[in-house]
């Protein structure tokens, strides 16, 4: 979801935020770090808590409807 979110962001041309995400359940050395930095720091996503975000947990149809509707609005 935060892969194809960032790339989605990305493909119009924009760059993400470079801050990093709170999130001590994203190792800096996993596959989509950069990725969920990137949503965290536009807004788009907040995590499942003030420190974990959930890499692993699935995404509903809702919450990525929710995702798609903040990205837009960004």
């Amino acid at each position: 979801m935060a892969l194809f979110l960032a790339r989605l962001w990305e493909a119009g041309g924009r760059l993400c935020p470079t801050a990093s995400a709170p999130f001590e359940d994203v190792d800096p050395a996993m596959w989509a770090a950069t990725e969920i930095d990137c949503i965290y720091g536009l807004g788009i996503a907040a995590g499942t808590g003030s420190v974990s975000f959930g890499p692993d947990d699935p995404v509903t149809r809702a919450q990525m409807a929710v995702f798609l509707a903040r990205l837009w609005q960004t």
